[in-house]
């Protein structure tokens, strides 16, 4: 059957800052944007949905494919038929079949179901990743954080890593926002950082060859 996995992508830059600043006073930090998906909260609740979904487009195509094949041995087992009805009973197979191609093509194409869905599940995520490193960021006075998740960095000091810091921050705000712990307000900003977004979510889904489900 299909296979069509949740797997998402970020290629995060934020800049911080820039346009008046004298190269000591540059604080560079770093991400890793698959880590803090691998270990947010909410993804695993957004994987979970998405799954469901993809269930049920595999229980819909394995009912079509039952009945095409039904049909099939029907049609072979059909002795008496006359060769007109055979004709038309091949003729509805032939129909079943399209029926089944498209339904595959509209769900696990490029372009299809399953890849639209995984990008909205994906959309909010990345939205709050990019506030929560825009956060720390401003806070933290960080003239740049870099996303190591796509851009090779050689070498770089254990300190300047702020991954475990965005994955705390977001997975506290899910529970802020479930109402478990009160909100702490925003503290009010002078300068707003310059931002910087690229999230292309590639389409990285692999599944099996649609004519055969």
């Amino acid at each position: 059957m299909h296979k069509f996995h949740f797997i998402w992508s970020v290629t995060l830059l934020v800049v911080l800052g820039l346009g008046s600043f004298a190269w000591a006073e540059v604080k560079i930090g770093y991400i890793n944007s698959v880590e803090i998906l691998q270990n947010l909260q909410e993804r695993r609740t957004a994987e979970e949905q998405y799954n469901q979904l993809l269930a049920d487009w595999e229980k819909q195509a394995k009912a079509l494919e039952k009945e095409i094949e039904k049909m099939k041995k029907e049609l072979e087992s059909a002795i008496m038929w006359s060769e007109e009805r055979k004709a038309e009973k091949q003729l509805e197979i032939d129909q079943k079949e399209q029926e089944l191609q498209e339904f595959i093509e509209d769900i696990w194409g490029p372009q299809g179901q399953a890849y639209q869905r995984n990008v909205e599940f994906t959309n909010p995520l990345v939205e709050k990743i990019v506030h929560a490193v825009e956060q720390i960021g401003a806070e933290q006075n960080y003239t740049l954080i870099l996303d190591i998740s796509e851009s090779g960095i050689v070498y770089a000091i254990p300190g300047i890593d702020l991954t475990a810091q965005v994955i705390e921050f977001l997975n506290k705000s899910a529970i802020q926002d479930a109402g478990q712990l009160p909100q702490q307000p925003d503290q009010p900003k002078d300068d707003q950082p310059q931002r910087k977004d690229d999230f292309p979510i590639k389409d990285d889904t692999q599944f099996n060859d649609p004519g055969k489900p």
